[in-house]
């Protein structure tokens, strides 16, 4: 199987990051709650459905790459 991608990988740590962030912004008085609960609700959505996107997109490139018949097959 092929490793996540850079970007796959990145996208995962920022939404890994979204909430914390947000959290401490709004206890440092920097953004009020609702709308740092809103950014980080929105956020996280976002970016995780891009990530789940590109995981499920590299999964179809693997399972096509090893379909017989294909020069590049491992079959």
């Amino acid at each position: 199987m092929t490793p996540p991608s850079a970007t796959e990988t990145l996208l995962g740590t920022v939404a890994g990051l979204v909430w914390p962030v947000m959290i401490v912004l709004a206890i440092m008085g920097a953004v009020s709650w609702w709308p740092a609960i809103l950014v980080a609700i929105i956020a996280s959505a976002v970016l995780g459905n891009t990530r789940n996107h590109l995981k499920a997109r590299r999964r179809a490139l693997d399972r096509r790459a090893g379909l017989p018949g294909q020069k590049n097959g491992l079959r």
